[in-house]
């Protein structure tokens, strides 16, 4: 619901203002958690280790490349145009 009078704006500015302490936030964030359900179950570490059977999973980074690649390919010899 959005303000119609300046006041009510006002007020809502206001109000943006409170922040919560650092400790009753760590609080209400432990109190409200949710417990984790289907699917989202398999990302926890204890599911991650039993899928992946103990072993560290890394994502795929590309090679790295040393040089740029040469003009020619490999093995074709380039003969010059005869006129």
């Amino acid at each position: 619901m959005g303000a119609s009078k300046v006041v009510q704006l006002e007020d809502n500015f206001r109000l943006s203002e409170f922040e919560i302490p650092t400790e009753l936030r760590r609080r209400l964030d432990e109190v409200s958690a949710l417990e984790p359900i289907h699917p989202y179950v398999f990302f926890n570490p204890a599911m991650q280790g039993m899928i992946s059977g103990g072993t560290s999973v890394q994502p795929w980074v590309p090679a790295r490349v040393y040089a740029p690649p040469s003009q020619e390919p490999v093995g074709v010899k380039v003969q010059a145009a005869r006129k």
